[in-house]
């Protein structure tokens, strides 16, 4: 197991949050209300997502539209994401470390318990999106992974995309390997984004934020377990502090 204390200098993080899924017996507007109405986030800017110009019976009745989020409050590098049963919290660079991230979280959490009538959460996912980038991380691309691919006997080194999953008893690591190739977006100077999230299983419902904090605590612990599992010794050796 990787040392909790461990982390990349300089940072690789571009973005970290954790999402909340759960249900309530409540009005569903005046539960999106209750959640954009907070003292998470200073002085938040505050825009209506696409999806909310979507009717909402549909959205509803649809699984994959039920759970997102209708509103973003902004503040800085930090962003808080609220939909009628679900609050994502999600920090942006410069990463704080996870003993200052650990403590929004909390917040977070207790958010959703202080002010949606006895919700039950259905999925925790705690996700780390980081981009690798040759002149500061000293990662060329796969090869400086512990990650084989090999197709017909020949090992693939570029242009790769590839996603696995590692089940544990009370959490699911699902993680994403990708070259610039397969990332959208205008930049192109990096040589790996390595994605890391870890959600619930299915049919999992936590009923306390202190339950909440417990699982999450320990999916940082397997996200960080994969990440750095991921990266070779002589790479770890040079980049990580303590």
């Amino acid at each position: 197991m990787i040392d909790p204390t461990i982390r990349l200098k300089p940072d690789s993080v571009i973005e970290a949050l954790l999402e909340l899924r759960f249900v309530h017996p409540e009005v569903a507007e005046l539960v999106v209300g209750k959640l954009a109405t907070t003292n998470l986030l200073p002085n938040p800017q505050v825009q209506r997502l696409p999806l909310a110009d979507f009717p909402a019976p549909l959205r509803r009745a649809d699984p994959n539209l039920a759970f997102q989020p209708i509103f973003e409050l902004r503040a800085g590098e930090r962003v808080l994401k609220v939909g009628e049963q679900v609050l994502s919290y999600h920090v942006l660079p410069p990463y704080p470390g996870w003993s200052v991230l650990s403590q929004d979280l909390r917040s977070a959490v207790q958010h959703v318990f202080s002010n949606v009538q006895t919700p039950r959460i259905t999925r925790i996912g705690l996700r780390y999106i980081n981009v690798l980038k040759p002149a500061l991380h000293q990662v060329m691309g796969i090869g400086s992974t512990n990650l084989e691919v090999t197709v017909s006997g020949n090992t693939l080194t570029e242009r790769l995309n590839v996603n696995y999953q590692k089940a544990h008893a009370e959490h699911v690591v699902t993680v994403r390997v990708a070259t610039p190739e397969f990332v959208e977006g205008p930049q192109r100077d990096f040589s790996l984004l390595l994605d890391v999230d870890v959600s619930t299983p299915a049919e999992t419902q936590f009923a306390s934020p202190d339950v909440v904090m417990a699982w999450t605590e320990a999916a940082h612990i397997h996200l960080k377990d994969e990440f750095f599992g991921l990266l070779k010794p002589d790479v770890l050796a040079a980049l990580t502090e303590r």
